[in-house]
């Protein structure tokens, strides 16, 4: 059994992602964005070309987990809690199971496990919002704006997915599961009908004896995981069964029938989707990382940092567009190795930027997903952030990827955001990335204290060299006098006699004053 039929019956995972308080309010830059893939199908609310993500559901076969970010204030991760939901005349209360108290990264909150059949997610298609609260915590809010043709295409695409119904699904992999924990060595040996490859290779690594991997290896005589098992043989000390030969598929005996035919280069050119930011599966969908992605038709390009803070590119064919025989192009052109590097052996692939710089990538298709890898033949641990060909990528309007007669265009604009937005979560140092990260505003300059022109204090003027108040330059300058530009001018007309009391005589020098 290979791993992508494997994969293809799994259970779904959906994800539920925030980037924002639950209490905030929605803002109209936020959307539903749906998204599908060969074995994935994901349905976003965000903003387009950042990593604000409210909501990412991730579909890989019929049983949904719905994580959300809530208000869990004194619960505990593991905790038990029941969720309600209302959204018009919809209401619901799912048990529940308190997740990412304590995460740097992910959804802190709650998870609910609504079958895809649940009323819950056509509340969501039909409704405009929707409220959900953990019992005794405060509620929260969901745009359900544009939801619904997403929901629609998700659900969809998920039940294809499951190959069956979520019922269906989940009674399989109940009944594998007790199987492995009765007796690991029996479902080992169980046929490929009734247990996985995964769970017989995950019971025999269990068990960890010799008995155990004869027996994945008689139902399992082939693949990665067969690989594995004689390894884990061999450390034992036992002789592993030498490996058999894979059968050869129809296809394979068609093309060793008749020699195959060189295909002709195609390029669909760009697309017009934009750069985004997404949580991008790995590890069979057990983990995630920060990515940025952009599509051309049948194309999708998508770039992370990794564990040595360089960048890892990768090619998928998506259901966006259909790129013709996709496979047999990647195939013949790759068959040219490139005869360098660290991976002398992998295929060549040229990056062609629109400043006419052209740089040769190491390619390789990845077994267990089909992905093509893209690698720098100098640096094994992936691209350097602070070297050309990011920078190519920031700064370019395209990028051509070529290895005849394999060959797409990949647009250019908006991927300096996203892939700043990686490098800069991750710690990684691209001069040209500088630029996007939020510079800290300039502290405000103290206003000026006004200062008195005359050199006096507050609520004084300067006559004749003396700072006095106003007042006093009445008395200082004397009647008929006034202070005019910090001197004693005679007024334009004299003032009036005042009236002086009985037995007082008037006179300007002395004013009121006995009779002399």
């Amino acid at each position: 059994m290979s791993f992508k039929s494997f994969a293809a019956g799994l259970c779904c995972t959906v994800l539920l992602l925030g980037a924002s308080s639950p209490s905030r309010a929605q803002s109209e830059e936020y959307v539903w964005s749906f998204y599908q893939y060969d074995e994935t199908a994901s349905l976003i609310f965000g903003i387009p070309e950042t990593d604000a993500v409210r909501a990412n559901a991730v579909c890989e076969g019929g049983a949904p987990s719905l994580k959300l970010e809530a208000d869990v204030g004194g619960l505990s991760n593991g905790e038990a809690a029941e969720v309600k939901f209302s959204a018009g005349s919809f209401s619901e209360t799912l048990p529940g199971e308190v997740i990412g108290i304590g995460a740097e990264m992910g959804i802190a909150g709650v998870e609910v496990k609504p079958s895809t059949e649940d009323g819950l997610w056509q509340a969501i298609a039909d409704q405009e919002t929707l409220t959900y609260e953990v019992s005794g915590h405060r509620a929260s809010d969901l745009s359900l704006k544009g939801a619904e043709a997403k929901v629609e295409h998700f659900l969809a695409a998920c039940n294809r997915l499951g190959g069956g119904t979520a019922e269906m699904a989940n009674d399989e992999q109940e009944a594998a599961q007790t199987m492995a924990e009765q007796d690991p060595i029996e479902a080992a040996e169980a046929p490929a009908s009734e247990i996985s490859e995964k769970e017989a290779f995950e019971s025999a690594k269990e068990l960890g004896t010799v008995e155990a991997w004869d027996a994945f290896l008689s139902s399992f005589p082939t693949g990665f995981r067969a690989d594995l098992a004689r390894a884990y043989l061999a450390k034992l000390g036992s002789a592993p069964p030498a490996k058999l030969p894979a059968e050869p598929t129809p296809k394979e005996e068609a093309a060793a029938a008749e020699p195959e035919i060189r295909l002709s280069t195609v390029n669909p050119g760009p697309g017009t989707s934009a750069w985004v930011n997404f949580d991008f599966p790995m590890d069979e969908g057990n983990s995630s990382v920060f990515a940025a992605s952009v599509q051309a038709p049948g194309i999708q390009f998508i770039t992370y940092c990794n564990a040595n803070k360089k960048l890892s590119m990768k090619l998928q064919a998506t259901p966006h567009g259909v790129y013709p025989a996709f496979d047999t192009r990647i195939s013949q052109g790759l068959e040219t190795a490139i005869g360098t590097g660290s991976d002398p052996d992998a295929g060549r692939m040229l990056l062609q930027f629109s400043n006419g710089a052209s740089v040769a990538t190491a390619a390789r298709v990845e077994g267990m997903t089909g992905d093509v890898v893209l690698n720098d033949p100098a640096n094994a641990k992936g691209f350097v952030p602070a070297g050309a060909t990011v920078k190519n990528f920031l700064t370019e309007n395209s990028v051509i990827l070529s290895a005849p007669p394999f060959q797409t265009t990949l647009q250019l604009k908006g991927s300096k955001t996203a892939i700043c937005a990686v490098l800069n979560r991750c710690g990684a140092s691209a001069p040209d990335c500088a630029a996007e990260k939020a510079a800290p505003k300039p502290a405000a300059k103290p206003k000026p204290k006004p200062k008195n022109k005359s050199g006096c204090g507050a609520g004084q003027i300067k006559v004749e060299g003396r700072c006095m108040t106003p007042s006093d330059a009445v008395r200082y300058c004397g009647p008929g006098y006034k202070a005019v530009g910090g001197r004693c001018v005679q007024r334009q007309s004299a003032p009036a006699q005042p009236q002086c009391p009985p037995g007082l005589v008037w006179s300007a020098l002395e004013g009121c004053h006995e009779d002399d």
